[in-house]
This record gives structure tokens, sequence and C-alpha cells, in this order.
């Protein structure tokens, strides 16, 4: 080519030729700028040489052929591929592309939704252009680390994601929907008025100095990587890189209730965070029955559930085997409760959570047998069922359980018997470093069994030490494995 040739148009405009693009054309280095290919009837995916060889290209104009493969162009500053019937999702390695002013998309078929990355990457320009209207597919949620382009614009329109007006424009950015410009997200997401709404039933409960740092007037402020004042700042909240909230932690708010808060309302209010994999309400006085049928509402994303020295009462429900993702649930006491308290039994139906790690429910009145079906948590690393009215045996085919670290049930109605296979626990392949056994219905672990137990842990290849009724035992507290 010509060095100061600039622009080329290799097929002279309409020419409607049809195929992939000849990788002749471009087999030689060239200072060409910009390329347009558009109005033919091309088809594939773009020829290596093209990046290769022509690095100077910033104008890529491809619209109304029949392309589908696209690689990752770093020096682009205009691509346009509108009219092409692509039919894929959106890729989130073009979040590499740092010098891209406008993306044109509009009028194909592409699905899926809008990759955060490119906003979260923090590569790309501020001021992105980003036109994807009249694609039907694309759907999901508008990302909140597309905060990122606090001078950009983004065309929704003709999309189903466009006619959502729960959505809002994250940062300064201009988003074209449906129905207009989208208002902006500062104050108006979905998950500040959820803290709101929370806020207000946790003020009428009762006060806290530390609430007030819930400042429901000005959620926002955030810019190019800065994430929203209810992420950064609020105490007890946190959130993912896109600003969804994803855990709350009444704990550190200092809650002194004069009213009755009950789980109930809780879970009612936060039934909206999609997101939500932690909630801790340790020790704040929350009151009303754990069974309450609204109690689970919003909470099957939860990966972690923690209610321990509360005044719930009722029976553990069967439906939060529903909770799928759960990994920790504690609804202990650290002193056994004489009114009050969770009764029932452990229910069978919580063998379906197999990432459950942490199963604590001590001091409370819990009964019946033990499920032999708790054979099927394999991830179990804890479960601690202390003080409460156990009765029965133990499950011999718990011996399946080869990450349980911490077995724990004192003070229960139990028959302490070690089940034959039991053994097995103090062998290799399992990681009991502490079993407490005694006393139960005035039974205790006579002291051969004890010394069988741990000269048998000794010769594990490594040796991993295991203690038996010694509670006050650092390889017996809880935090190690937490």
């Amino acid at each position: 080519m010509i060095g100061g040739i600039n622009y080329v148009d290799p097929l002279g405009g309409e020419c409607g030729v049809g195929g992939p693009i000849p990788a002749a054309w471009f087999a030689k280095e060239s200072n060409v700028t910009k390329v347009d290919l558009s109005h033919n009837r091309l088809s594939g995916g773009l020829p290596v040489q093209l990046a290769a060889k022509w690095r100077n290209i910033d104008e890529l104009l491809l619209s109304n052929n029949r392309l589908s493969e696209f690689g990752e162009w770093k020096p682009l500053e205009l691509l346009r591929l509108h009219g092409n019937g692509l039919t894929s999702s959106l890729p989130a390695q073009w979040k590499g592309m740092q010098s891209l002013k406008s993306l044109e998309l509009e009028g194909n078929g592409l699905v899926g939704s809008l990759p955060p990355e490119w906003g979260s990457a923090r590569v790309m320009r501020q001021d992105l252009h980003i036109a994807l209207h009249w694609n039907e597919g694309i759907e999901g949620q508008i990302p909140r680390s597309y905060a990122h382009f606090t001078s950009g614009y983004l065309n929704l329109y003709g999309t189903t994601l466009g006619a959502d007006r729960t959505q809002c424009a994250p940062g300064g950015m201009y988003v074209q929907m449906d129905f207009g410009q989208a208002q902006q997200c500062f104050s108006s997401y979905a998950e500040v008025a959820v803290l709101s709404a929370l806020k207000q039933i946790l003020a009428r409960s009762g006060s806290s100095p530390t609430l007030e740092a819930w400042d429901t007037v000005n959620p926002g402020g955030a810019g190019s990587g800065t994430m929203p004042r209810y992420c950064r700042v609020w105490p007890g909240v946190s959130c993912d890189a896109n600003y969804y909230v994803t855990g709350i932690d009444l704990t550190v708010l200092h809650l002194k209730l004069t009213k009755p808060l009950t789980l109930k309302e809780v879970a009612g209010t936060i039934k909206s965070l999609k997101k939500l994999q932690s909630l801790v309400l340790s020790d704040v006085g929350i009151a009303g029955k754990l069974d309450a049928p609204a109690a689970t509402i919003g909470m099957l994303s939860l990966q972690e559930l923690r209610l321990p020295n509360n005044n719930l009462s009722g029976n553990l429900p069967d439906s939060f085997a529903n909770m799928k993702q759960l990994r920790v649930f504690d609804v202990s006491q650290s002193a056994p409760q004489h009114s009050g308290g969770i009764e029932g039994r452990l229910p069978a139906k919580w063998a379906a959570l197999q990432n459950l790690k942490v199963l604590n429910v001590a001091g409370n009145k819990v009964g019946s047998s033990m499920p032999t079906s708790y054979a099927g948590l394999l991830q179990l690393q804890v479960l601690n069922a202390s003080s409460n009215v156990l009765q029965g045996t133990l499950p011999q085919a718990w011996v399946a359980l080869r990450h349980l670290a911490i077995l724990d049930l004192r003070n229960n109605m139990l028959n302490v018997t070690i089940p034959p296979l039991w053994d097995n626990f103090a062998g290799e392949g399992f990681e009991l470093q502490c079993l407490l056994l005694s006393p139960n219905a005035g039974m205790v672990l006579d002291q051969a069994t004890k010394a069988n137990l741990v000269d048998k842990a000794q010769g594990r290849a490594p040796p991993l030490g295991l203690v038996v009724d010694d509670a006050t035992s650092a390889s017996c507290q809880l935090d190690m494995l937490e």
C-alpha cells in the first residue's frame, strides 16, 4: 500500500461481495487507519493479518454483512458492526479495548447480559458510546460497574433490558431506554430502597448511634472505580464489584431494642436483595418463630445465616433445605434456654444442604434422634448440637463425614456408646480433631475408648491430634474453622 493512504474501501462500496474476507488483502504492512467493508455479504471472521499487519487501524466499519467472529482490537476507536445478524453474547474480553470511543452493535440478534467486566476492569474509555438498540435478546441488569463510564452513552432501546423500568444509570452514564432516559442510580438503587426500609424498622424497634451512618439521603457518591457510600461507609453492609449488597451484619450496629423485632420482619424487608450471601444477626435481640412462613423469603441465595443468642422460638424449618448455597447456619445459645428457644427436631430434609460446613444449634431444646441422612452432608466440618434434648444412639452412617473436624453432642440424652465403625474417624483420610460426647444422660465415655481413639489418631500420616471430651482445648474452638 502507498504510505500516505489512510483510508481504504477494498470493495469499492456496496458491491454485494460474499464469502470470507480474503487474507491476501491484508498480507502486507500498512499505515491505513480506516477500513470500510460495509454493505456486503461477507461472512466468517476477520483475517488475523488485519490486526497483525494493519496495526494503525482505528476505524473498522463492517455494518450490514454476515460476520460472526471478532477479536480484541485495542487500537480501535470506532467499531461498527450493526446489521450483521450477530446472535452471540457480548464478549467480556473486549474490556481491554482501551481506545474505543464508539461501539455500534445495533440491529443484530445479540443475547444475554451486559458484561460487568467492561466497567470493572476500568480500562475502557469513560466516554464510551455503546449502541445496542434493537437487540431484543439483551436482558438482565445494567452492571453497577458501569459507573466507570462517567460521561458515556448506552442505548438499550428495543431490548428486553430497555423495557425494564426498575433499571437505573450508574454514575454519570446516559442510558436510553424504551421509555426515555433512565434515571441516575444515586439514591435509587434497588439496594438502597431495601436498606432504607430496613433502617426504618430498626429505628422503630430501638436505637443505635451507629445506624445514623446509614445516610439514606446521600447513599451514592460513586464515580470511576469508586463504590457508592452505602457500600463503602455504611457499617454492616458489604457489596460486590457491581455494587449489589452481598452481606448484612446487624451485630456491628449495637442495637438497643425497646420493641420486638422479628426475623419475619427482617427477612420480608430484605427479600429483594437477590445477591445477598451473608446475614448476621448475632446478639441483636431478634424474636419470634424461626419457622414463620416469611422467614426464608428472599434468602435462598444465602451462604451464611448467623442467628445466635437471640430470642427465637419454634422449630427448625424443613423449608431451609431450599437454601442450597448455605454453608454456615448458627442458631446457638451461649446459655441453655429455660423458656423459649428452638424446639422440634433436626430436619432430615437438611441433608439436601450439600454445601453446608457449619451447623450449630447448641443451647436450645432440639429433640428426637439424630438423622442418619446427615451422612450425606459431605462438606460438613462442624456439628454442634450440645445442650439440647437429643435422644437415641450415635448414627453409624455418619462415619462418611470425612471432613468433620468438630463434633459436639454433650449434655443431651444420648447413648454415647461408640458405634463400631466410628474408630475410622481417627484414621487416615479423616479430619476429626475434636469429639465431645460426655456427659450424656448420666453416661460418660470410658477411658479405654478415649485412649483407643487418641492413639489411633496419633498413628495417622501425617499425625493429626484428636481431642476427646475436653471442651477447653484449642482444637475444639469453632473460630479455628470459621
